[in-house]
């Protein structure tokens, strides 16, 4: 039996793109039960994200169950079976982007999640720097709100270029600039404090995800700081290689306390401070900041993913409509 899928795009009802893609291990395991009526679907739903890595040619990739940096999941909305030359089958799924924010897709996924699930573990987006969030900077005197037009000291400011190519920015329609000024030695960072937010239902192996962009080669780090209630912190340090928009995974074990232990409870403040291998006027671009839970369960997650070129790439902007068409074919050899 020969198996494989692809991905069709539509922009607007327009056929824009095509990409074959990998199944993971669960994803086989589906088509085959589907055929023999022990599963009812193959996927539930298809999500897209904004990484640019490409699928592993090792076995590792057939574990996967989650996109790398995932924005959005959506119903599949139809499903039907096809047969156009009488020895393979095809299994089509379609689903509808409703999502009316901007983003730059380079990553497609389907999902199969069990409806009577009693919890069904979902991705958090904690961040996605939109002009606008209430992030705010300190350099001397009282804090300010970023974008505040009078404070021309900023290192810290939304990015909204017109017409830049979305290479700094994939999800919404800005980002956060933080730079290392001139022969400054104030601390660069930017910070939010404007809730009290519960994280002690993480695992140690849950994920804090952050997707950004260096402005020059070489490693450059950042401190991300998390402060309780009671003023005790805990750091994880983000490196980055190149300038490439990049991932970079952080598990909730790898935030080290300062001193005395963090009260996961209560999380008042969440800062993004500039570290290691910045010169003068060098910069980072902060797009998104999320929590991926670790998914346990042996039958729910991903099915299938592709990654999509940076010529396929797909900029959605707030008005435009995009469907999504899976295919699966499976051919009997007989």
């Amino acid at each position: 039996m020969g198996m494989y899928g692809i991905y069709r795009i539509y922009k607007d009802g327009k056929l824009i793109t095509e990409k074959s893609n990998k199944l993971t291990t669960l994803g086989r395991d589906n088509a085959i039960k589907c055929m023999l009526g022990i599963r009812n679907a193959f996927a539930n739903s298809l999500g897209i994200g904004v990484s640019e890595n490409p699928n592993s040619t090792t076995e590792d990739y057939l574990s996967l169950n989650d996109l790398e940096f995932c924005v959005g999941k959506y119903p599949i909305t139809s499903q039907s079976i096809a047969n156009n030359d009488g020895e393979t089958d095809h299994l089509v799924y379609r689903a509808r982007i409703n999502n009316p924010s901007r983003f730059y897709i380079t990553e497609l996924g389907l999902f199969s999640d069990t409806l009577n699930q009693p919890a069904v573990l979902e991705d958090i987006t904690l961040f996605n720097f939109e002009n606008g969030n209430p992030f705010k900077q300190q350099r001397g005197g009282d804090p300010y709100y970023l974008g505040d037009p009078t404070y021309t000291s900023a290192t810290a400011t939304f990015k909204t270029s017109a017409g830049e190519p979305p290479v700094s920015y994939k999800i919404g329609s800005s980002c956060v600039n933080l730079k290392r000024a001139t022969g400054s030695v104030v601390e660069e960072s930017f910070y939010y404090d404007e809730y009290i937010t519960d994280l002690s239902y993480l695992g140690p192996n849950d994920k804090f995800v952050l997707a950004a962009k260096t402005s020059s080669s070489g490693t450059k780090t950042i401190d991300v700081v998390l402060t309780d209630i009671n003023d005790n912190t805990a750091t994880a340090t983000y490196s980055f290689s190149s300038s490439d928009y990049k991932i970079i995974t952080k598990k909730k074990s790898e935030f080290i306390p300062e001193l005395y232990a963090l009260d996961w409870s209560n999380i008042k403040s969440i800062k993004f401070k500039l570290k290691d291998g910045f010169s003068a006027n060098d910069y980072i671009d902060f797009d998104g900041f999320k929590i991926v839970q670790e998914k346990t369960t042996l039958i729910d997650g991903l099915v299938s993913r592709a990654v999509l070129s940076s010529s396929q790439a797909i900029e959605k902007d707030e008005s435009a409509v995009i469907d999504i068409e899976y295919i699966l074919t499976l051919g009997l050899i007989t």
